[in-house]
Parts: structure tokens; C-alpha cells; sequence
């Protein structure tokens, strides 16, 4: 045997080793000879066990030794049982350490095993003696039984004494009990004559231009956190009267004549506006009140204003060829800077407020020392007579000066007054200069254009065209992103600076649009404020702006999810007829959902925002799981050729679609169809579920509204007061007012329990989403004119006194 080994060895098929024990073992070199040997072959397998089993021991053993021997480490149960079977027949294969294991491992069990039987017996007596307790508890139970007996009847004459005391307790009771409901009654009366006091005191602070007022009478029913329970007031007045003072549009009146300049100061708690009719207002944007009236110009035009960087001092040029320098604090003139031969149409700060810098229709860009009052440069370069806009860069070592006369740009060294260059190009007529930001670039506003030039060496970067009318006034959004620009047509564009695409919808809401003449976004870019040539000041609230990447192919329907990060796009067949999801809040793209072989012509998010439903001319419905970004189910519409409007019930178990005049209410859950309504005579336009999702309104193209009962899917009544095409339908948040509006502009409500017209007005389409619909809302931006301003027709006609 011990040459056959040594012959395999030198072979390379064996290899040899000494165990722990001290005896030689063999291994298996090469599956060779596992092959060649069938015997072996035989041996090996047998033994496989035993080798994982050992292999398995000396582990183990290790792990044991390495935690100080520890007892949760031993073998146990069928695991030690197998360990200790193969020791037997494998004794000498042990190592000391192993043994020592496997001899703790059996002495362990053996402990355990006599614990466990110690236990039983200590369970065993105690039994015992539960039972002959429970002996001598019923001989004890038995013997009161006799007792009680004896009692019964002492017991029932008590009884009926105690039964006559609670009687009369009862009644004292029952008395206590109406007395609260009474006191409970009361107070719930006093709360709604002060809501109602609240309401009125909110209204009357509107008329009267005091938002802050409004609102303080508005948050004295806020709801109470801390009581989750309380009682709730609010209704449509509460409701309608927080949009007002919670605008997306402030006007400011209280000039004359036309808003020649606005801006902010550095911590944006003060706006400044110049008149044509020669005097400065201080308005409080906190506040929303006006906060002081400056007079010096003896009346001439106020043609440009500047807050100094620190907030302090207020600069202003006028025809009257001169500028002045106001204290923000008291209103007080300062000083007056003198030296102009014509109109100063133009002042700029530099960053560090002590030079400012001043452009007039005299042709020069004069440069003031601040601190003495005095002259420092003038800057004559211009072949023209007019100097229409002037602008520091950020770091205020650069002044650039626009004019009108001889259609150049010039840039100035503001130290030694040296021209640095000359913009040119044909037709320029620049009407308003402003830098960016962080000084890299200088854009300009001409006739019909925005151009962007690089402000270090004067290059010509780009040009936006299509306004179709003079840029007057343009500013950048404090982080550099967005620029916006007003024209001579009254319209407002804000757009990316990087891709010139428009981030808003175009801003027209001045009374009398002619010219927009002025822009400046507040310091930290919630909001732009404009002014105009009809007198007034309009504050923008742009801070929900966000900049989204567009899809190539024509997008048919947008849908946010009711916390508004999330925004669906349904898109059409020349961009692979996808739903497409981006992140709201940072613009980027999330997924696409594709299954669709039609255009998606309706999106709609669940009330948990976690399904989205989406209907297409493939005539197929689908839901979709937003966590996942797969299909949940297709529904399919095979009586119609597609499915052209979408919506969930409040509760989200009820899915409408709708084509023409079938509308079809599915089951969430299962994807059955639950009921098909065809309760128009028209096309629908519009749906709306009542907030407890019993009733639908559907807004029709013959002018009607048609109030379904879900449940039984019958037509309730018709409403019949539009003319034309009923385009929007909306119930308030408590159910009580049900709003629809049509093509013309009319505004009409209805109260929801009789179902009558209770009020009617003409105004736009979109101002009934802003007052009910917060999904709506999302998708429009109404327009609501404040202090001074506000429509008191309108508020009269929805009855305010009257709730």
C-alpha cells in the first residue's frame, strides 16, 4: 500500500501531510484519478460528509476558543448527537482542542438536561399545592354560600332604597347633561358670530387696502394642531377671502401718473416707486402698507431711482436736472446733486455706496462722491444728447451707459473714467442696460430685442427677438437664472437666461397696458415688481417658478400630485405617446411611462398621489404605480375612440373618464366598470366631484350643468343660466358652493344644497380655479387685485355679510 501511495505521489495524484494528531494523511491531487479509480471514487463519497462535518468542527472550535470558550457557542441537540456519532469512529482524526469542544458540548447538554428535570419537579409540587388550595377555597366558598343566603334578603330591602337614590341621581344627571349641551350650544353660537364679526373685519380691511389687517382676522381660525378635534367654521368666505389677501397679484395705487421706476431695497422689506407726477412712495412689503410719500422735484418727472447697497439712502433724478439723496428713515432730503444741463434719466449705485452714478439727456454719465456731495467725473463720450440707461457691474469697477441718440453701448472704467468700449449694431436703440449678477454679462433692451453681450471684451453673445415692441426695462433675477423684460405692449417675459425659453406665462395685468417701464425682483426672487404708465405698481409672486426640460412633441395634458413635487406630462404620438414624470421642486426627470399607442389626452393623480391614471385615443385607460413606474391595470374603452378626460373621486376609490358625453365611473381597486352616466345633451368641458363624492357636475357645451347622483347614477337637475360652453366647474372646499364659469367671462354660483344661483360676475374664466380648486389652481395663475383695488361688486355679489 505504501508504494502505491508513494508511486501516485511522485505521480502528482497524491499529496501528503501530518495531521494535528501526528498521524500522515493523504490527499487527492488531480480528478484523474477519481476518475481512473471507480473504488476511490466510491470511498470519497462515502466519507464526503464526514470531511464537511470536520471541516465544519474545527470552525466551529475555533470560533469557541476565540470568545473565551463561551457556552452559546457549543453544539446542541442533533448537531452535537451527529458530532459525537462520528467521533467515535474518527477518534484519532481529533486535534486536543477539538476533543475539548466536543467533551464541553456533552457536558453542557448533560447540565441542561438536569435543569431542565429540576424544573419539572419544582412545576410538579407547585401544582400540588395550587390544588389543595384551591380545595380549601372551595370548602370556604362553600361555607359562605350558607351565609348569603341569609342575606338575600337584608339585600333586597337595601336594594330598593338604592334603586329610588339612583333614580333621582340619574335625573341629576340627565339634568347636568342638558345643561352642558345648552352651554356647548351657546358657545358654538358666540364662535360663529365672531367668525362672522372676523369676516367682516377681514373684508373691511381689504376695502380699505390693510392686508395685514385681513389676515390677522383670517388666522384667528387657522386650525388648532395642538386639538386636532375642534371645531371647524371656515367656509367659502374664509376661503375666498385668504386667496385675496394671499395673492399671486398685488396692485399698488396711490400716483397720479405714470411708474417711471421701482426697486427694492437690499433686505426687501421696503419697495420704492418714482411718478411722472414728481414724488417717491415707500411701500412695506411685509406689511403691505404704504409707508411714506417723498416730495421734492417740484413736481417734475421722477424718471429713475436706486437704494444705496446698505438700504439707507435713496437716490432719485428728475427733469428737473437734479438728484437727490432721501434718508430712508426720516423721508428727509439729505442732499442735492447739482451740475446736469438736461433731464437725469438714469441713477445706479456702485457695490460699495460711495459713488453713484448718474446719465442725462445733456449726453454725459456724471460720477458722485457720496460722503462730500461732490462731482468726482464726467464721462463724455456719447455723439448723442441722450443717455437713457446707466448700469455698475457687480464689483462696481465698471459703468455702463446706454444711449438712445446715437445707438451705442459704452463701458467705463468707473476710476479713471477711461472708455473701455463701444458697443455697436445697427438699429440698437438701447432703451434700458443691466448686468448680470456676477458681471459677466450685460444685456440690453432695444426695440423688439434682448441682447446679451459679454461684458470684458463687448462681444455680441445672443439676441432674443419677438416682442414686437420696445424693450423699456429689463433685470435679472437675483441668482442670474432669469432675466425679465418689459415691453411697450405691457406684456411681461421671464425667461432662462442659459436656453432664452419662457419660464412663466406671459404677465399682463396692468388696467391700462401701454408701457411697461420698469422691473426689479426682490432680493431674495420671490417677487417682481413692474410698473407701468396706467399709475400703478404691480407686485408678481414668482417664487413657485420653476424651470422644467420640454418635451419634444406636443404635450396634450399636466397633472401635479396633490403635494405638488411631481409633475406629469401626457405627451403625443410624435414623441412615442409617453407619460412623462419630472421632480417639480429640482426640474429633473424622473421616468417614462410607456404602454400608450395613442396620444395621451388626460393625467390625473389619486388623492395619495401614489397612482396616476391616464387616458389616450388608443381608447385605453391605464393606472400606473409611481413608487414602481409600472402598469398597474388597462382599462378599455371600446365603445368610444378614446378616453379625453380623467379624474378621481375624494376618496380615491372612484375613477371617472369621460368622452364626449359617456362618462364611465370605475372601481380603483378591481378595474371593474361600476356605472356609465349619460346625463348631457353636449359635449363636456368640464367635470368636478363634490368633496364627499356623492354628486358630479359636468359643465357641457350647450351652456348646462348637469348635477349626477353617483351612487345611482341619475341626473339630479340641470342648471341653465350660461349662454354658451360652461368651460369650468368648481365646488368649494366644504360642498356648500358650486362655481362654474364660461367662454364670456361670467362667474356664476350656486348654493349646493338648493341649487340655486346665489351670485353671478363677469371676469376671467380662470379666477373661479383660483378661489375652490387647489389641483386647478396649479395649472393657471389668476389674477387678484389688492389694497385699494379690489372688486367690491364682486365680494358684494357673493353675499359676504350675509354668511
Amino acid at each position: 500500500m505504501e508504494k502505491v501511495v508513494a508511486i501516485l505521489v511522485d505521480e502528482r495524484l497524491l499529496t501528503t501531510s501530518r495531521a494535528a494528531s501526528g498521524e500522515e494523511q493523504v490527499d487527492v491531487a488531480h480528478e484523474a484519478l477519481i476518475r481512473g479509480w471507480p473504488r476511490l471514487s466510491q470511498w470519497i463519497n462515502e466519507d464526503r460528509e464526514g470531511l464537511r462535518l470536520q471541516h465544519r468542527l474545527s470552525e466551529d472550535t475555533k470560533e469557541w476558543n476565540q470568545h473565551r470558550r463561551d457556552d452559546s457557542f457549543l453544539y446542541h441537540g442533533a448537531r452535537l448527537a451527529q458530532a459525537v456519532e462520528w467521533r467515535t469512529a474518527h477518534e484519532g482524526l481529533l486535534n486536543e482542542l477539538e476533543r475539548d469542544f466536543l467533551d464541553a458540548s456533552v457536558l453542557l447538554e448533560q447540565r441542561e438536561e438536569e435543569e431542565e428535570k429540576e424544573r419539572q419537579r419544582h412545576e410538579l409540587e407547585a401544582a400540588q399545592q395550587l390544588a389543595e388550595t384551591e380545595k380549601k377555597r372551595a370548602q370556604t366558598a362553600e361555607a359562605l354560600a350558607v351565609t348569603e343566603s341569609k342575606s338575600k334578603r337584608r339585600l333586597r330591602i337595601f336594594s330598593g332604597a338604592l334603586a329610588l337614590f339612583f333614580i333621582a341621581a340619574i335625573g341629576i344627571a340627565l339634568f347636568a347633561r342638558e345643561q352642558q349641551t345648552i352651554a356647548e350650544e351657546q358657545e358654538r353660537k358666540s364662535r360663529r358670530l365672531l367668525y362672522v364679526a372676523n369676516m367682516n373685519l377681514a373684508n373691511k380691511a381689504l376695502e380699505n387696502g390693510t392686508v395685514a389687517g385681513a389676515r390677522e382676522a383670517l388666522n384667528a381660525f387657522l386650525p388648532d394642531t395642538k386639538n386636532p378635534i375642534s371645531e371647524n367654521v371656515r367656509d367659502f368666505t374664509w376661503y375666498f377671502l385668504w386667496r385675496l389677501s394671499h395673492p399671486k397679484k398685488i396692485t399698488l395705487r396711490g400716483h397720479t401718473s405714470s411708474i417711471s421706476s421701482v426697486t427694492f431695497a437690499s433686505d426687501g422689506k421696503t419697495l420704492a416707486f418714482g411718478s411722472a407726477d414728481g414724488t417717491l412712495k415707500l411701500w412695506n412689503t411685509a406689511r403691505g402698507n404704504e409707508r411714506a410719500t417723498l416730495s421734492g422735484h417740484s413736481g417734475e418727472e421722477v424718471t429713475s431711482i436706486a437704494f444705496s447697497p446698505d438700504g439707507k439712502t435713496l437716490a432719485s433724478g428728475s427733469w428737473d436736472m437734479t438728484i437727490k439723496l432721501w434718508d430712508t428713515v426720516t423721508s428727509k432730503v439729505l442732499t442735492t446733486l447739482r451740475g446736469h444741463t438736461g433731464p437725469v434719466n438714469s441713477v445706479a449705485f456702485a457695490s460699495d455706496g460711495k459713488t453713484l452714478a448718474s446719465g442725462s439727456n445733456d449726453g454725459t454719465v456724471k460720477l458722485w462722491d457720496i460722503t462730500s456731495g461732490n462731482e468726482r467725473i464726467t464721462l463724455s463720450g456719447h455723439s448723442g444728447d441722450e443717455v437713457t440707461s446707466i448700469a455698475f457691474s457687480s464689483d462696481g469697477k465698471t459703468v455702463a451707459s446706454a444711449s438712445l441718440s446715437d445707438m451705442t453701448i459704452k463701458l467705463w472704467d468707473a476710476t479713471t473714467g477711461k472708455e473701455l468700449a463701444t458697443l455697436r449694431k445697427p438699429f440698437l436703440m438701447p432703451q434700458s442696460i443691466a448686468f448680470s449678477p456676477n458681471g459677466k454679462l450685460l444685456a440690453s433692451g432695444s426695440y423688439g430685442d434682448v441682447m446679451f453681450w459679454d461684458a470684458a471684451t463687448g462681444k455680441e453673445l445672443s439676441t432674443w427677438s419677438g416682442s414686437g415692441s420696445p424693450v423699456n426695462s429689463i433685470a435679472f433675477s437675483p441668482d442670474g437664472k432669469a432675466l425679465a423684460s418689459g415691453s411697450g405692449s405691457g406684456l411681461i417675459r421671464i425667461r432662462s437666461v442659459a436656453t432664452g425659453q419662457e419660464i412663466t406665462p406671459l404677465l399682463s395685468g396692468h388696467s391700462n397696458p401701454d408701457r411697461v417701464y420698469s422691473l426689479a425682483f426682490s432680493p431674495d426672487g420671490k417677487i417682481l415688481a413692474s410698473g407701468s404708465n396706467d399709475g400703478t405698481v404691480t407686485l408678481w409672486d414668482v417664487e413657485t417658478v420653476k424651470e422644467l426640460p420640454s418635451l419634444s412633441g406636443n404635450v396634450l395634458s399636466v397633472a401635479f400630485t396633490p403635494e405638488g413635487n411631481i409633475l406629469a406630462a401626457g405627451n403625443t404620438e410624435d414623441h412615442n405617446n409617453i407619460v412623462k414624470l419630472w421632480d417639480a421642486v429640482t426640474g429633473k426627470e424622473l421616468v417614462d411611462l410607456r404602454g400608450h399607442t395613442g396620444g395621451v389626452l388626460s393625467v390625473a393623480f389619486a388623492p395619495d398621489g401614489q397612482t396616476l391614471a391616464s387616458g389616450s385615443w388608443d381608447g385605453m385607460l391605464k393606472l400606473w404605480d409611481l413608487t414602481t413606474g409600472k402598469e398597474l391595470a388597462t382599462l378599455h374603452r371600446n365603445a368610444t375612440p378614446g378616453v379625453g378626460f380623467v379624474a378621481f373621486s375624494p376618496d380615491g376609490k372612484t375613477l371617472l373618464s369621460e368622452y364626449v358625453s359617456t362618462i364611465t365611473l370605475w372601481d380603483t381597486a378591481t378595474g371593474k366598470e361600476l356605472a356609465t352616466l349619460r346625463g348631457s345633451t353636449g359635449e363636456v368641458f368640464s367635470i368636478a366631484f363634490s368633496p364627499d363624492g356623492k354628486t358630479l357636475a359636468c359643465g357641457n357645451d350647450d351652456g348646462t350643468i348637469k348635477l349626477l347622483d353617483v351612487a345611482t347614477n341619475q341626473e339630479r337637475r340641470t342648471l341653465s343660466r350660461h349662454s354658451v360652453r360652461v368651460s369650468s366647474v368648481a365646488f368649494s372646499p366644504d360642498g356648500k358652493i358650486l362655481a362654474s364659469a364660461n367662454r364670456d367671462g361670467r362667474v356664476r354660483l350656486w348654493s349646493a344644497a338648493t341649487e340655486e344661483q346665489v351670485a353671478a360676475q363677469r371676469g376671467s374664466e380662470q379666477h373661479i380655479h383660483s378661489e375652490f380648486s387647489k389641483r386647478i389652481q396649479d395649472r393657471v395663475h389668476p389674477e387678484l387685485t389688492l389694497p385699494g383695488t379690489v372688486d367690491k361688486h364682486s365680494r358684494n355679489e357673493a353675499k359676504f355679510r350675509e354668511l
